[in-house]
């Protein structure tokens, strides 16, 4: 009963907010992927896109106390390809933090950390483009002790490149393995850090097409977290020596790096920052010899203190990539991008990827484009527990209600959470407006922001609604639909439908809308 509730308040939320989507490049809108839903935790989705646009999620779960990796198939419009299946042959004990590489025919290795052995390992699976495996699960990591190997990450160029960090030494190193297509080790293990006796975590790869690679991970040899990298040549040897990629001079914390790289070589990498005294996403490009072609810039494009963090990056073959990380200006947690081109040009704004209008979380994101289409992937609570959730767009598309609101703060509206709540019978909503400002004489309103607020402007009245839904999407109560001054308004719900009878206890949501915008939050009353 509980997961029916949360699946009929997801229902709602996308009924209510359709009509706002930027629906002429959506392929298709937020989707749940795991399909075992009810009672088990997942999380940690990783995605990877063959040239044709069909993508492979791979995700863990948690059943009661032990974590498995999971992945699903679908095409290039989001449909799925078969349903979910168990990647590890070992259901006893954990395998976690799993990722994916797909091959640009479409063949596809997953990897992970795998507790079978009593010590963490790092394994894999290779897959035909059906999802019927090629073999079994193998083990990578070539040490014959008991240390421990987490936080893998694998890519595709000519070969595929596992990372992980590993305790062989006894302090936390990078190391990688070389593989053929058919899953043929290319030498052994080989160690990536150039240093003997400091903390090294986080890895991540990517490659193109020829070969060359990179690896990036959180590095602690100066004292405080940075972000290192090293680039290798397509037989795995190194190209230079490790080089740092945050140009700060400060103790603050760097981490969470990703990467990608285009067909010829050039690569980004994005990371968690706090130099300014709070997490932001900090991007570098480089191009295809290593060398940066900027300074550090920042991704996120919000003037306020709230946390950007965990970020990942796909870039396409032709070097334009997208930027995706977990945001708070929202005040929840929620999964924004943003476009860049091929010379690292800002297309656009942030926007916000996740199409719920409710009070949950979304983290955890990550990417995949082939140059025509982006899949954006995450974990996400609207359901009631955790889940892996997936949205299938075309390269432009960007969600219009962010976009407006972030061109034209000034016109934006707000709408606070009902006071009582829980509530019986009545219970106070509050909520601003900001109306179209025009020039004294009535003339096209003004939209530069550097006028706003000045004696030359005038603020004339917007038409408002605010509307009562109950859980089924039907309208209940109609409290305002009239002109509105720009300001703030109270309202009272008697808890009375539109006839004047008593409506029945539980979930109803409350919907303030302009000509332009739109805000939903949801309340709870109890006769």
């Amino acid at each position: 009963m509980f997961s029916r509730y949360f699946l009929v308040v997801f229902y709602v939320s996308i009924l209510l907010g359709a009509s706002f989507a930027a629906s002429q490049n959506m392929i298709k809108d937020d989707f749940r992927v795991n399909s075992n839903g009810s009672g088990f935790e997942h999380r940690l989705p990783d995605i990877d896109m063959d040239t044709t646009g069909n993508c492979c999620i791979v995700w863990e779960i948690l059943r009661d106390t032990d974590y498995d990796i999971y992945a699903q198939r679908f095409d290039c419009e989001g449909e799925f390809s078969g349903e979910s299946f168990l990647v590890n042959d070992q259901s006893l004990k954990n395998q976690k933090n799993p990722s994916i590489a797909k091959i640009p025919s479409g063949e596809f290795l997953i990897v992970w950390q795998d507790l079978k052995n009593g010590n963490y390992d790092i394994y894999a699976q290779l897959f035909e483009f059906s999802g019927d495996t090629i073999g079994i699960n193998f083990i990578i990591n070539d040490d014959p002790g008991t240390s421990s190997q987490q936080e893998p990450d694998c890519d595709f160029g000519s070969v595929f490149v596992v990372c992980w960090m590993d305790k062989r030494g006894g302090s936390e190193d990078i190391f990688m393995q070389l593989f053929d297509s058919l899953g043929n080790k290319v030498n052994s293990n080989l160690k990536v850090n150039d240093d003997s006796d400091s903390v090294q975590i986080r890895p991540k790869v990517a490659t193109n097409l020829s070969g060359n690679f990179v690896v990036v991970w959180q590095d602690k040899r100066e004292g405080d977290y940075d972000i290192y990298a090293q680039r290798f040549d397509s037989l795995g040897n190194s190209l230079g020596s490790n080089f740092k990629i945050n140009d700060d001079f400060s103790s603050s914390y760097q981490g969470f790096p990703k990467v990608d790289m285009d067909s010829s070589g050039n690569f980004v990498v994005v990371w968690q920052d706090q130099r300014e005294g709070y997490y932001d996403v900090y991007a570098q490009f480089y191009n295809r010899l290593g060398q940066g072609m900027s300074s550090n810039f920042v991704v996120n494009d919000d003037t306020g203190s709230s946390y950007q963090g965990h970020p990942d990056v796909a870039m396409s073959s032709e070097g334009n990539f997208i930027v995706v990380w977990e945001d708070k200006r929202n005040g929840d947690s929620d999964i924004y991008a943003q476009r860049y081109d091929s010379t690292a040009h800002a297309q656009g704004g942030n926007y916000r990827v996740n199409g719920d209008f409710g009070s949950f979380e979304q983290t955890e994101p990550s990417a995949a484009t082939d140059g025509q289409r982006i899949c954006f992937v995450w974990q996400d609570n609207r359901l009631g527990g955790t889940d892996i959730f997936a949205k299938v767009v075309e390269w432009g598309w960007t969600d219009i209600r962010e976009q407006v609101e972030m061109e034209n703060p000034q016109k934006n509206i707000m709408l606070f959470q009902n006071y009582p709540n829980p509530f019986n019978p009545f219970t106070t909503i509050s909520f601003t407006v900001h109306g179209e400002r025009k020039s004294e004489n009535g003339s096209i309103p003004i939209t530069q922001k550097s006028v706003y607020g000045s004696q030359f402007m005038v603020h004339s009245p917007i038409h408002t609604t605010l509307t009562i839904y109950n859980v089924l999407g039907q309208r209940v109560r109609t409290l305002v639909n009239e002109e509105k001054t720009p300001g703030y308004h109270q309202v009272i719900w008697d808890g009375k439908d539109d006839k004047g009878k008593e409506v029945a206890s539980g979930i109803y949501f409350y919907k303030l809308k302009t000509k332009e915008y739109t805000k939903i939050k949801r309340m709870l009353l109890l006769r």
